[in-house]
C-alpha cells in the first residue's frame, strides 16, 4: 500500500495509491493537480466543499469519506501493523501442541503470532508510593481521538477465510453512519415499520439497508436479539438467487456480529447510548473487536454504562494453550445470574480471537462485577488494553493447561508484570482433560503447578481445576450435574479465600480511569505507576451533596423554590377545603411561606449547577451525576423501603379486618344484643385508629423517602419552578432558549418530561411548553396520545419502556410521581406517551387522587392502556366509571379507546375467558351508569376483544445442575409486546388526530384538563364509585328537602328571637362588653334552636332512608351534610342579629351623643348660672368637637370591612357549590365551577389584575399618554376599526386568556372569539351583577345573590358565540375565569355599597350632631331675649313635627304598597311576561320590542311599576291627604300647651308639649308614642309672657304648611318609588334565559323540581317502539310561554351569518344544532337534552302546544316585529358577524316602517305617573 504506516506523512503519490486501493483511481488526477498529500488529506480544513469539488459523484464521495474516516482513526492511535511475522524468532513462538483439540485448533488457525510482553513491554517497575493523583476532564476524554483506537490488520492477523467472512458480514448487515459522527441518531425514538421476519430481512438486504433498526428494536423490547436470530435462521430456506452471498453466511451471523455491525453503523454519541441497551439485555458489550481491515478498541461502548459504577473489575483471560477450551463458558459457574445463552461463545473462533467483551455479572446481591472477557489470549493487538484492565481489576481469573507447566511463560509474564499485579488476587484455572473421569482427583496437577511456581511471590494466587467445557465427549446427566456442582463449589471456595484481599483492592470507579491509563500505556514505554484518577465532576458533586444526609432537610436546601411552592399550594388547598373556618395556624404558615418564597431573587446554587450541567456540559457528565445521585440515595433508601413494606403490610391487615367487620349486614347487627353491637363498634373504632396510625406512619416514611429521592428529574423540576418564579433570571446569555433546546434533547436520550410534578401535583410551565416546540416531528401530523394507568407497582413504566423503547424511571414502589411524557415516532406518526402514577396505593388511600388520575387519562388520550395484574377487578371498574362521569361534566372531544393489558398470565392463549370478563365488566359499567342518562359508548370505546395477556417479563426456575434459583428474561414477553404494538398501531390509524395541533398545543390542553380536574375534583370526584354517586344523589335529594324545611324553621325562630331580644334591650348605655354578652346570650339561644332542629332533621332523615338499598356508610356521609347548611343559617342569623344590634347601637350612640352634648352644656350652666353667652358658646363648641370624635370612633368599626365582605360572599359561594355540585346533569355549571378559598381567590385576582383593569377602564382618556389597552378601548368605543382593537386587545391579554382556547396558535380565530367575549359578554355580566346588587340585594349578607350570579354566569355560557365555538374553547378554564370575574365584580359592588352606606350613615350622624350644636348655640344666643327664645322653640317644634310625620307616612306607604304587590294578580312573573309580550310583539310597538329583547328585566320592572303605579299613587295620596290638617292640629295643640303653662324652663315646657301631643288621639295618623323634642335644652326663661308671645308665632307658620307638605310629599314619593322598585325586583323571578332565544324564565323563585323524562334515541318503527325508556328524574326546570325567533337573541345561520328566523323548538326532531364548524348535534331535541336539560321540558311541551309548533316560521307577530326592529338588532349583533338577509318574502314578512339602526328606546321607570 503506502510507504508509511502513518497516513499523515504520505506524499501525493501515496495518496494516489490509496485512492486506487479504494477503487477511486478516476479521481487521482484531480488530487495530483491540487497536490493533496497526507497532511492535507487529514486536515480538518479539508471539508465537504473541497471534497465535493474533487469528487462530484455523491456515491463516490460517500465511499471516500468512509475510507478517509478509517485512516484518520489510524493517525489518532499509533498503529501496530504486523507486516512481517517471519522476523519474530522461532524461540518466541509457543507451540499449541497440547492435546488433540488444541493441535487441531492450531491447524485450523494456521497462523503464527508474535507474543506480547516482550522487550520494553515485558515488565513495569512499580512503587505504589509514587502514584500521583490526576483529575480527569470527561468532556476531553469522550472526544473521538480518545475513544476510538484502531490498528490495521492483514493476512497474517486473520486468515483469508476469516477476512472474507468479515467483509461479507459488513457488506450485508452494516450501514455507514449518517451525518455528523457526534450527533445522536433518531432511530432510538422511531419504532420499526413492521416486526422482524425473514421476509423483512431479505427485503432489507436486497435494498442495501441494514438491520440496525430491528436490532435496536429487539433490544428495546428486551428480546435479546433472539427474534432477529430466529428470522435469520429462516432465511436459509430462501430461494432468492440474487441473495446467495448473504444466505451463504447466514449461519455465521451471531448476536455478537449483529451487535458489532450495529455499533459501527452508529455515530459515536449513539454508540454510547446503544451500549446501555446491550447491557440491559444481559449481553456482552464489545470493547475490542474486528472490523474489515482493522482491529478496533472502542471505549464509547462502555462510557455510559460504566461512567461511574460500584462494580468491581475482573479480568478473565487464558493462555495460548487454553484457547478454545471454554474459558468464557466458565462465567455461569462463577456468577449465578449468568446463563450461557447470553455469552459470546458462538461463531467464527478466529473472529473472536484477541477480542475483549464486557459482561456485567452478580456474584452476590451486594457484590457485582464488570468482567472483561479476553477471547483467545493476549497479543500485541490487545496487550496495552489488557495491561490497563489488569492494573484496575480487583481480581483476575487466568486459565491455563497442563502444557503451561513446561512450555511458555504465560503465568509468569502476566503476573510478574509489576509488583502490583504480582500481589493481585488471582484465580488460576487449570483446564484438566481428566476432570470428568470417575474417581479422578485433581490433587496431582494442582500440586505440580504449585510446586512449579512456588518461588514466585504470588501471595494471593489460588489454583483450581476445571473441565474442558468445549469437549465433544458425551457425559451422562449425572456426570454433568456432578461436574457442575464441583466446579461451582471450587469457584465459591476460591472467592471466599480471596474475598478479604479483593475488598482491599482499590475500586475503579469509572471506565474513564481505564481509558486515561490506556492512553498513557499504549506508547512504546510503560507508564508506572498508574495514577489515581478522579473525575472533576465527582469532586464538584461531593462538594454539593457530601454535606447532605437523611437527617438534613434536603428538599428545602437543594430545591427551595419547588419546596416552597409545594408547601404554599398545600396550605392553599387546606384553606380551600376548610373555607368555613380556616385555621389561623395555616394562614400564618402560608404568610410566612410566601414571604420566604418572595425573598428568593436569584437562581439557587444547586439549581445553578444543574442549569450549567445541562446547558454547558456533556450528556455523559449529566449521566454521571445521575449515577452519583443513585449511589447517594442507596445509602438511605433500603432501610426506609423495608420499613414502608412492613407498614403497608400491617395497614393492609387492619384494613382487611375493618372490611370484614363492616361487611356484617344490617339484619345480622339487628339480631345482636346491645352489648354485642357495642363490642363490634368498639372493635371497629380500635381498628380504624390503628389503621390511621399506620397510614400516618406510611405518609411519614414517604416524606422521608421523598427527602432523599434526589434525582436529575427533581432538579429539572426545580429549574421549571425557578423560571415560573422569576423568568427575568433567565434573560441573560439566551439561557431560556438554550435550556429549552437542551431539555428537548434530553428527552431523546431517555429523560422524559415531568408533566405533572410535585406534591400537590402541578402542571404549568412555560419553559416546558417551549421545550416541546424543539422536539422533532417528521410530519405535520398531530400527535397521537397514549396513556398508561394501573395499580402501583404493576410495572407500567417497564411496559412502556419495552413497548416503545422509552426510558421511564423504574424501581420498586412509587417511582412515578404524577405523570411523565415521552415521544416516539412510527411511520410518519408522532406518539406522545404518558406514564402515570400508580393507583390504589395506601399512600393516597381515602383521597380522590385515583379518580383524578384516571379522569386525566380519559380526558387527554386517544388510547388508554389499562395495565392490571391478574383478572379484571371491581376497583378498576369503579375508577373507569367515575372517569366516565367526570368526562361527561368536563367535556372532551376525545373518545379514548381502552386497551386492557393483563399481566403475569400463566396461559397467554386463554383469551376467551378474559373476553367474557371484559364483556361483564362493560355490562356492569352500563348498569351502574344508567342514572347518568348517557351511554358509556358515547364517551369511551371499550371493545370486548381489546385484551392483551402478558406473561411475567422474567422467568425463574432452579438450575438443577447448579442447585440455585436463576431468573432470566422471558422470551414470550417481547413477542407479546409485538402483538400489543400491532393493536396500538391499528387503533392509531383510526384515531381522530385533529384534536391536538402539535406537542406544545397538547401540553396546553393537558394543562387545562389538569386545572379543571384539580379545581373541580374535590367536589366532582368525591365519590369512589358510580353506585355511590347515584345513591349519594338520591340521599342528598332527600336530605336537601329536609334541610330546606329545617333552614326555614331555624330562620323563623331566629328572626323571632332577634325581634324579642332587640325589643327588650336598652342600648343607650350599653358598653362593648355588654354587647358581647348580649351576643353570647343570643348565640346560646340560637345554638339551642339549632340543636333542636338538627335532631328533628336527623330523625326525619333516618325515617325516610330506612330502605336496605341505602348503605350505612353513605347514609352517614350524607347525614353529615345536613348540619352545615343549617349551621350556615345560624351564622347568617348571628350576622343579622349583629347587624341589627349594631345599627340600633349606632342610633343609640348618636342619640347618646346628642344627649351628652345637651347634658354637658346644661351641667356647665347649672354650675355657673352667671356664665356669659360667649363662654357657653365656646363650651358648646368644645363639647361638640369631643362628641364628634367619639361618634367617629364608635360608628366606624361597626361597618363591614372589605375583608369581611369578601369572606362572607366566598363562604356563600362555596356553600352553594357544596350543596349542588356532583349532580348527574351533564355539563352542569355547578359541576364546573371551582371553589375558592380566600387566599386562593386573592392570589387569582392578583394574577388577573391586568385583565380586570382592561374591563373597568373603558372610558376614553383626555391625552394619548394612557395605557395602550385603554387607548384600544377608546378607539373601539369611538369608531376605530374593530380589527385594530382586536389586535391590540389580543396583544395585551393573550398571556392571560390563552388557556381559554384549545388552539393557542390559531390567533385569527382566538382574536375573533376574544373580541365578543371581552367586549360584550363580560361587560354585560358585570353590568348585570352590578344591577342585581344595587337593585335587588343591597347587602352582602343575602346569600341568595350567589344563586342569581351563577344564573348570570350560565346565561353567559349560553350565549350564541360560546355555544357555536365550544370546540375552540376550553370550557372549564373559561368558566373558572368567568366565575372569578363575577365574584370579583360582586365583591367590589358589595364593598362599594357598604362603603357608600357607611359614608351616608356617618355623614348623617355628623349632620344631626351639627344641627344639634347649631340649635343649642341658637338657644343660648336667644336666652337673653325671652321673645326670641319662644320663637326659636317654635321653629324647633314645627321642624320636629314635619320630620316625624314624613317618616311615619313613608313607613305606612311602603307597608301598604308591599301588601298590594303581594296581593296583585298582575304583578307576578308569568303575568308580567305575558303583558310584556302583548305590548311589544303583538302590538308591534318597536320601542317595546327593543326593550323586551335588549333588557328584559328592566322592561319587566317598568311594566310592574306601571301596574302598581295607580295603587302607589293612591296610597301616597291617601297617606298625605290629611297630612296638612294633622300637622295644623298638632301645631295648635303645641301652642295651646305653651300658652297655658306657668313653667319658667324651656325643657319643662318641651316635656309638656311631648306629653300633650302623645296624649292627643289622632287616629288618622298613628303618631309614634316616642315623639320627642330632644333638641331643646334646659335653659331658664326670664320673662314667660314674652316667651309665650314669641312661641305664638308658630301659628303664623301655618301659612307655610301647605308648601312644606308639598315638599314632604315629593320626598315621600321619591323614597316610596325606590322602595317599591326594590320590592318589585324581588318579585321578578328567575334570572335564567332560554339558551336558544333569550326568553326569560317565567317561573317564580325558588323553583320546585319536576319530573324530567330523558331523551332517548328510538330506532323502532313508528308506533311500534319497544325501547326501554330511561327512568325519569327530578330537575329544577325553567319555563317560558313566549319563546322568540333566534334572530332576536343574535343567533344566525351557520356560515351564511344571516338572522335565524325560526323558534328554538321548531324542527325539534328534524334539524341539527351546529355547535362548531365541523360539529353538530342531531336532532335539536338531543342538543337541549345534553346541554340544557333544565329547558328541555318547556321546549318539548312547546313542540306540541306552542303557537308555532307545526310551522317552520315564527308567528306572524314575531315576523312583523322583526321587520320593525331588524336594522337596530342587525347593527347591535354585527360585532358577532350577523348580516341582514338581502331579501324578505313580502307575503311572510310585511313591509313596515322600520326603526333606524341608531334608535334608542326611552325608559319610563324613573318617576311616578
Amino acid at each position: 500500500m503506502a510507504s508509511s504506516t502513518n497516513p499523515s506523512t504520505w506524499s501525493t503519490v501515496d495518496v494516489v495509491e490509496w485512492l486506487r486501493k479504494c477503487n477511486l483511481e478516476q479521481y487521482a488526477s484531480s488530487f495530483q493537480e491540487n497536490e493533496v498529500d497526507g497532511s492535507l488529506l487529514l486536515d480538518d480544513g479539508f471539508d465537504d466543499n473541497i471534497i465535493k469539488g474533487l469528487i462530484p459523484v455523491l456515491k463516490h464521495r460517500v465511499l471516500f469519506n468512509n475510507e478517509r474516516k478509517k485512516i484518520k482513526g489510524v493517525t489518532v492511535s499509533p498503529s501496530v501493523q504486523i507486516d512481517n511475522y517471519d522476523a519474530v524468532p522461532e524461540t518466541q513462538v509457543q507451540s499449541l501442541n497440547v492435546d488433540t483439540y488444541t493441535t487441531n485448533l492450531k491447524a485450523t488457525l494456521g497462523l503464527s503470532q508474535p507474543l506480547p510482553r516482550l522487550g520494553s513491554k515485558a515488565h513495569c517497575k512499580w512503587n505504589s508510593a509514587e502514584r500521583s493523583s490526576i483529575s480527569l476532564d470527561t468532556s476531553h476524554l469522550i472526544q473521538s481521538f480518545n475513544t476510538i483506537h484502531t490498528t490495521l490488520i492483514n493476512r497474517h492477523t486473520l486468515s483469508d477465510e476469516a477476512q472474507d467472512l468479515l467483509s461479507n458480514l459488513f457488506k450485508h448487515i452494516y450501514a455507514s453512519p449518517e451525518g455528523n459522527n457526534e450527533q445522536f441518531y433518531a432511530c432510538f425514538n422511531v419504532l420499526v415499520d413492521e416486526p422482524i421476519s425473514s421476509a423483512v430481512i431479505l427485503r432489507n438486504i436486497q435494498q442495501n439497508r441494514s438491520l440496525k433498526p430491528h436490532v435496536i428494536d429487539s433490544l428495546q423490547r428486551f428480546h435479546g436479539l433472539s427474534d432477529v436470530m430466529h428470522s435469520l435462521l429462516l432465511c436459509l430456506d430462501s430461494s432468492e438467487t440474487e441473495l446467495g452471498s448473504f444466505v451463504d453466511i447466514v449461519d455465521q451471523i451471531t448476536k455478537y456480529t449483529l451487535i458489532v455491525c450495529t455499533i459501527e453503523s452508529l455515530s459515536f454519541d449513539s454508540q454510547r447510548f446503544f451500549s446501555n441497551l446491550i447491557f440491559k439485555n444481559d449481553l456482552p458489550v464489545p470493547l475490542a473487536y474486528y472490523t474489515p481491515n482493522e482491529f478496533k478498541i472502542n471505549f464509547n461502548n462502555l462510557i455510559e454504562p460504566l461512567c461511574f459504577s460500584r462494580h468491581r473489575l475482573m479480568l478473565l483471560m487464558g493462555s495460548p494453550t487454553s484457547v478454545g477450551l471454554g474459558k468464557t463458558s466458565l462465567i455461569p459457574y462463577i456468577f449465578q445470574n449468568k446463563r450461557s445463552e447470553c455469552l459470546n461463545i458462538d461463531g467464527n473462533q478466529e473472529l473472536r480471537s484477541g477480542c475483549i467483551d464486557t459482561v456485567l455479572a452478580e456474584f452476590k446481591k451486594s457484590c457485582s462485577y464488570a468482567v472483561f472477557d479476553v477471547h483467545g489470549t493476549m497479543n500485541v493487538l490487545n496487550e496495552d488494553l489488557i495491561t490497563t484492565i489488569q492494573v484496575h481489576s480487583s481480581i483476575q481469573v487466568l486459565c491455563v493447561t497442563e502444557s503451561d507447566l513446561h512450555q511458555g511463560s504465560f503465568l509468569a509474564d502476566t503476573l510478574n508484570y509489576s509488583s502490583e499485579t504480582r500481589t493481585k488476587p488471582t484465580i488460576i484455572v487449570i483446564f484438566d482433560s481428566n476432570y470428568n473421569k470417575k474417581n479422578y482427583n485433581s490433587t496431582s496437577i494442582l500440586g505440580d503447578f504449585q510446586k512449579q511456581f512456588q518461588n514466585e511471590q504470588w501471595q494471593n494466587a489460588v489454583f483450581m481445576t476445571a473441565p474442558v467445557l468445549q469437549s465433544t465427549a458425551v457425559n451422562s446427566s449425572f456426570n454433568t450435574v456432578r461436574r457442575t456442582q464441583r466446579l461451582r463449589q471450587s469457584f465459591m471456595d476460591s472467592f471466599n479465600t480471596l474475598q478479604a484481599k479483593i475488598e482491599e483492592q482499590p475500586q475503579c470507579e469509572s471506565i474513564f480511569a481505564i481509558q486515561a491509563y490506556y492512553l498513557a500505556t499504549k506508547s512504546e514505554t510503560n507508564v508506572c505507576p498508574s495514577p489515581v484518577y478522579r473525575l472533576q465532576i465527582l469532586s464538584e458533586l461531593d462538594g454539593l451533596f457530601g454535606q447532605l444526609n437523611d437527617n438534613t432537610q434536603n428538599l428545602s436546601i437543594t430545591t427551595p423554590v419547588s419546596y416552597l411552592d409545594g408547601a404554599i399550594l398545600n396550605c392553599e388547598k387546606q384553606l380551600s377545603a376548610s373555607w368555613q373556618e380556616p385555621p389561623n395556624s395555616i394562614q400564618q404558615q402560608l404568610m410566612e411561606l410566601r414571604q420566604e418564597y418572595d425573598r428568593i431573587d436569584r437562581i439557587p446554587p444547586y439549581t445553578d449547577f444543574f442549569i450549567k450541567l445541562i446547558t454547558k456540559r456533556s450528556y455523559v457528565e449529566l449521566l454521571l451525576t445521575e449515577k452519583y445521585l443513585q449511589y447517594w440515595r442507596a445509602q438511605y433508601e433500603p432501610p426506609l423501603i423495608n420499613r414502608m413494606t412492613l407498614a403497608k403490610k400491617d395497614a393492609m391487615t387492619h384494613l382487611s379486618c375493618i372490611k370484614q367487620l363492616e361487611a356484617v349486614g344490617q339484619d345480622e347487627i339487628s339480631q345482636k344484643t346491645e352489648a354485642e353491637r357495642e363490642n363490634i363498634e368498639n372493635q371497629l373504632l380500635l381498628l380504624r385508629n390503628e389503621f390511621k396510625s399506620h397510614e400516618d406512619l406510611i405518609h411519614n416514611i414517604e416524606n422521608q423517602l421523598a427527602n432523599v429521592d434526589l434525582t436529575i428529574g427533581l432538579f429539572c423540576d426545580e429549574i421549571l419552578a425557578v423560571y415560573e418564579h422569576c423568568p427575568k433570571l433567565f434573560d441573560s446569555n439566551n439561557l431560556f432558549t438554550l435550556l429549552t433546546q437542551k431539555l428537548s434533547e434530553l428527552m431523546y436520550k431517555g429523560f422524559s418530561f415531568h408533566i405533572l410534578r410535585g406534591r400537590p401535583l402541578r402542571c404549568h410551565s412555560k419553559l416546558m411548553q417551549e421545550s416541546l416546540r424543539f422536539l422533532h416531528q417528521s410530519t405535520n401530523k398531530a400527535p397521537f396520545v397514549l396513556t398508561v394507568i394501573g395499580e402501583q407497582s404493576s410495572a407500567k413504566s417497564s411496559l412502556l419502556n419495552s413497548t416503545f423503547g422509552c426510558n421511564f424511571r423504574v424501581s420498586a414502589g412509587r417511582c412515578t410521581i404524577g405523570m411523565y411524557m415521552s415521544v416516539v415516532r412510527w411511520h410518519d406518526y408522532t406518539i406522545a406517551i404518558f406514564d402515570t402514577e400508580g393507583l390504589m396505593s395506601l399512600e393516597e388511600s381515602g383521597s380522590i387522587f385515583d379518580n383524578q388520575m384516571v379522569s386525566m387519562a380519559m380526558l387527554s388520550s386517544h388510547m388508554v392502556l389499562v395495565n392490571h395484574k391478574g383478572e379484571f377487578s371491581s376497583s378498576l371498574e369503579h375508577l373507569i366509571g367515575m372517569s366516565f362521569y367526570a368526562k361527561l361534566q368536563i367535556r372532551s372531544p376525545l373518545k379514548p379507546k381502552l386497551l386492557f393489558i393483563l399481566r403475569d398470565q400463566s396461559d397467554t392463549t386463554a383469551t376467551g375467558i378474559f373476553f367474557r370478563q371484559l364483556s361483564k365488566f362493560k355490562e356492569n359499567l352500563y348498569n351502574n351508569s344508567k342514572f347518568l342518562k348517557s351511554s358509556i359508548d358515547d364517551e369511551l370505546e371499550i371493545n370486548d376483544q381489546n385484551v392483551i395477556l402478558l406473561p411475567n417479563a422474567f422467568s425463574s426456575d432452579t438450575n438443577t445442575e447448579l442447585g440455585i434459583e436463576q431468573t432470566w428474561r422471558n422470551r414470550t414477553f417481547p413477542m407479546k409486546i409485538l402483538e400489543l404494538r400491532n393493536m396500538i398501531f391499528k387503533n392509531l390509524t383510526d384515531a381522530n388526530l385533529e384534536v391536538y395541533i402539535d406537542l406544545a398545543n397538547l401540553y396546553q390542553r393537558i394543562l387545562c384538563n389538569w386545572n379543571a380536574i384539580d379545581k373541580l375534583g374535590p367536589n366532582l370526584l368525591a365519590c369512589k364509585t358510580l353506585y355511590e354517586l347515584s345513591v349519594m344523589n338520591e340521599l342528598r335529594d332527600i336530605a336537601n328537602d329536609i334541610i330546606l324545611n329545617s333552614v326555614n324553621m331555624v330562620n323563623q325562630e331566629g328572626q323571632q328571637r332577634i325581634d324579642s331580644v332587640l325589643a327588650s334591650t336598652r342600648l343607650e348605655d350599653q358598653s362593648n362588653s355588654d354587647t358581647d354578652n348580649l351576643i353570647g346570650l343570643f348565640d346560646v339561644a340560637l345554638q339551642s334552636i339549632h340543636q333542636k332542629n338538627i335532631k328533628l332533621a336527623v330523625v326525619e332523615f333516618h325515617s325516610k332512608t330506612q330502605r336496605s338499598c341505602f348503605p350505612l356508610e353513605l347514609k352517614q356521609k350524607v347525614e353529615k351534610m345536613i348540619d352545615p347548611p343549617i349551621a350556615h343559617i345560624q351564622v347568617l342569623l348571628r350576622d343579622e342579629f349583629g347587624e341589627r344590634l349594631y345599627k340600633a347601637r349606632r342610633n343609640a350612640r348618636v342619640s347618646n351623643a346628642q344627649r351628652r352634648l345637651i347634658d354637658n352644656v346644661k351641667s356647665r350652666f347649672d354650675q355657673n348660672m352667671n356664665l356669659s353667652i360667649e363662654e357657653l358658646q365656646v363650651h358648646i363648641e368644645e363639647a361638640y368637637t369631643a362628641e364628634r370624635e367619639t361618634l367617629n370612633q364608635t360608628v366606624r368599626p361597626e361597618f363591614e370591612t372589605p375583608d369581611l365582605i369578601t369572606t362572607k360572599i366566598l363562604n356563600f359561594y362555596n356553600s352553594t357549590l357544596h350543596s349542588k355540585t356532583a349532580n348527574i346533569r351533564h355539563g352542569n355549571v355547578y359541576n364546573l365551577l371551582p371553589s375558592f378559598g380566600i387566599d386562593q381567590f386573592r392570589k387569582r385576582c392578583r394574577d388577573f389584575d391586568d385583565t380586570w383593569e382592561c374591563m373597568v377602564k373603558r372610558e376614553p382618556q383626555e391625552t394619548d399618554t394612557s395605557h395602550p389597552l385603554v387607548r384600544a378601548f377608546r378607539r373601539f368605543l369611538f369608531g376605530s376599526p374593530p380589527d385594530e382593537y382586536a389586535e391590540e386587545l389580543w396583544y395585551y391579554l393573550k398571556d392571560k386568556v390563552i388557556y381559554w382556547f384549545n388552539d393557542p396558535y390559531n390567533n385569527y380565530k382566538n382574536k375573533k372569539l376574544l373580541l365578543p367575549i371581552f367586549a360584550e359578554l363580560l361587560p354585560q355580566l358585570r353590568a348585570d351583577i352590578s344591577k342585581l346588587v344595587c337593585e335587588r340585594f343591597q347587602s352582602s349578607s343575602d346569600s341568595r345573590v350567589i344563586t342569581h350570579v351563577i344564573e348570570l354566569i350560565e346565561n353567559l355560557l349560553s350565549a350564541n358565540i360560546i355555544k357555536q365555538n365550544l370546540k375552540h374553547l376550553n370550557k372549564c378554564t373559561l368558566i373558572s375565569d368567568v366565575a372569578l370575574i363575577a365574584l370579583k365584580t360582586l365583591i367590589n359592588e358589595a364593598i362599594k355599597i357598604e362603603q357608600h352606606r357607611h359614608t351616608l350613615e356617618l355623614e348623617k350622624a355628623r349632620k344631626e350632631l351639627i344641627d344639634w350644636r347649631n340649635s343649642m348655640q341658637t338657644q343660648i344666643q336667644v336666652m337673653r331675649d325671652s321673645f326670641e327664645q319662644g320663637k326659636n322653640m317654635a321653629d324647633i317644634v314645627i321642624n320636629e313635627i314635619y320630620d316625624e310625620v314624613g317618616r311615619i307616612i313613608l313607613e305606612k306607604i311602603l307597608h301598604d304598597v308591599t301588601a298590594d304587590i303581594i296581593k296583585s294578580q298582575f304583578i307576578n312573573h308569568d303575568a308580567i311576561q305575558h303583558q310584556a309580550y302583548q305590548e311589544s310583539f303583538v302590538q308591534a310597538n318597536g320601542e317595546n320590542i327593543l326593550k323586551y329583547v335588549l333588557d328584559i328585566n328592566r322592561y319587566f320592572l317598568e311594566l310592574s311599576l306601571r301596574e302598581i303605579n295607580t295603587s302607589l299613587v293612591s296610597i301616597i295620596h291617601a297617606q298625605t291627604l290629611n297630612a296638612q290638617q294633622i300637622i295644623l292640629s298638632i301645631i295648635t295643640k303645641a301652642n295651646s300647651i305653651v300658652q297655658a303653662t306657668h313653667q319658667d324652663n324651656a325643657r319643662s315646657i318641651a316635656n309638656a308639649i311631648e306629653q300633650g301631643i302623645s296624649a292627643q288621639n289622632l287616629s288618622v295618623l298613628p303618631v309614634d308614642s316616642k315623639f320627642a323634642l330632644s333638641k331643646i335644652i334646659s335653659l331658664p326663661i326670664q320673662n314667660i309672657d314674652n316667651f309665650k308671645r314669641g312661641f305664638k308665632v308658630i301659628l303664623l307658620k301655618t301659612n307655610e304648611v301647605r308648601e312644606k307638605v308639598d315638599i314632604l310629599t315629593r320626598d315621600v314619593e321619591k323614597n316610596a318609588l325606590a322602595g317599591c322598585k326594590l320590592r318589585l325586583s324581588r318579585r321578578l323571578g328567575c334570572q335564567s334565559c332560554c339558551p336558544g332565544c333569550g326568553a326569560k324564565c317565567s317561573r317564580s323563585e325558588p323553583h320546585e323540581a319536576e319530573v324530567f323524562q330523558p331523551w332517548y334515541e328510538c330506532k323502532c318503527g313508528r308506533h311500534r317502539c319497544k325501547c326501554r325508556k330511561p327512568e325519569p328524574i327530578l330537575v329544577n326546570s325553567h319555563e317560558s310561554a313566549h319563546h322568540l325567533a333566534g334572530a332576536f337573541h343574535g343567533i344566525k345561520y351557520h356560515k351564511a351569518h344571516t338572522p335565524t328566523l325560526s323558534l328554538c323548538y321548531q324542527n325539534w326532531k328534524t334539524s341539527a344544532m351546529i355547535i362548531a364548524d365541523d360539529e353538530e348535534v342531531f336532532p335539536i331535541q338531543k342538543y337541549y337534552y345534553q346541554y340544557h336539560p333544565e329547558w328541555y321540558n318547556s321546549l318539548n311541551n312547546q313542540t306540541v302546544h306552542g303557537t308555532a309548533c307545526n310551522e317552520d316560521l315564527p308567528p306572524a307577530d314575531q315576523r312583523r316585529a322583526w321587520m320593525i326592529v331588524r336594522h337596530v338588532l342587525v347593527g347591535h349583533y354585527s360585532s358577532s358577524g350577523m348580516i341582514d338577509h338581502p331579501h324578505y318574502d313580502p307575503t311572510l314578512y310585511p313591509k313596515v316602517d322600520s326603526l333606524p339602526s341608531d334608535y334608542k328606546p326611552k325608559w319610563n321607570d324613573s318617576e311616578l305617573k
